[in-house]
């Protein structure tokens, strides 16, 4: 997807974010799976999406971006952390004390949820011996296509971690056109 773009970098992490998280590092030419991914995805939010009354990621979306995530966050224990990095990291996704919250802003919470346990996911195959986490990371899937405000939490994440996040358009039939291409004898339509 990417080459078709016209950009294509030699190494990066590919983190398909569908029902559940996937990590890849992908070298020319060869590919090594994280072991473990991450079950706090798209699957998670349809269905708090489901639980809420929305239907679908489009309707989870057009809310989330008229909200604010409801993350506690350093800056609100320590107030002298205001304006820096490090007080706008998450303490607790859903932290803040509130009686009555709007709808946008739970939403926009549980797309942080999801971004919050994706980068820690990235940050941690940083320190694994054999594994690593390149500065390109690119996001796949059908949860990060159809969600704008996920893609902009998770790029704003990545930046902050000296990452550069990617985006290919279509990203949701990564996996397909990754399956045809891996074995297109066996495909029978």
């Amino acid at each position: 997807l990417l080459v078709s773009q016209g950009y294509c970098p030699p190494l990066f992490l590919l983190v398909t974010i569908g029902t559940g998280t996937s990590y890849t590092l992908v070298t020319e030419g060869e590919h090594k799976h994280f072991p473990i991914g991450n079950s706090i995805s798209g699957g998670f939010i349809m269905g708090i999406g489901r639980l809420l009354g929305a239907s679908d990621y489009d309707r989870i979306d057009r809310s989330a971006l008229q909200g604010s995530p409801l993350d506690l966050l350093i800056k609100d224990m320590l107030p002298e952390k205001k304006g820096t990095l490090e007080g706008e990291f998450v303490i607790a996704n859903f932290g803040k004390d509130t009686v009555a919250p709007q709808m946008p802003d739970v939403y926009a919470s549980v797309l942080s949820t999801v971004a919050v346990a994706t980068i820690r996911d990235v940050l941690i195959m940083g320190m694994i011996p054999g594994f690593g986490s390149p500065k390109e990371i690119v996001f796949v899937g059908s949860a990060v296509s159809r969600s704008q405000r996920l893609r902009q939490i998770l790029g704003d994440y990545a930046l902050r971690f000296e990452r550069i996040p990617l985006f290919p358009k279509h990203g949701e039939f990564a996996l397909a056109l990754g399956a045809y291409h891996a074995a297109p004898a066996q495909i029978h339509l």
